[in-house]
């Protein structure tokens, strides 16, 4: 078709006039590189997407090859602009959201198979 959820995220965004900090969530989660405005934000929720892909947590497609969200740059961005939100390091973070990877998934799994 041409375009990601990225896109398309992004066009609904503007479509419902949500806040321009949650367009460019949705725009640049996946290129938080090219967000100008909101990069902590943006890197927060593209961390808390690569977490989830790495535990297998989201419903869709599957992963060719599963990201190591301990080697993000996304750490790098949050470091410089949000330095309380990393405090106690990646791989603190990762190591506690995958103590509770199981229960999210049941969860998951509940929501969306009844």
């Amino acid at each position: 078709m041409g375009f990601t959820h990225c896109d398309s995220g992004s066009v609904v965004a503007e479509m419902w006039r949500l806040p321009y900090h949650l367009n460019e969530v949705l725009r640049y989660h996946h290129d938080v590189q090219q967000s100008k405005l909101y990069p902590d934000l943006v890197a927060l929720v593209s961390i808390a997407d690569l977490l989830c892909r790495a535990n297998v947590l989201g419903y869709g497609y599957r992963e060719k090859r599963l990201p190591d969200p301990l080697q993000a740059i996304e750490w790098e961005i949050l470091r410089e602009k949000s330095p309380k939100l990393v405090r106690l390091g990646p791989a603190h973070v990762v190591q506690e959201l995958s103590g509770h990877a199981k229960r999210i998934q049941k969860y998951i799994k509940s929501v969306f198979q009844g």
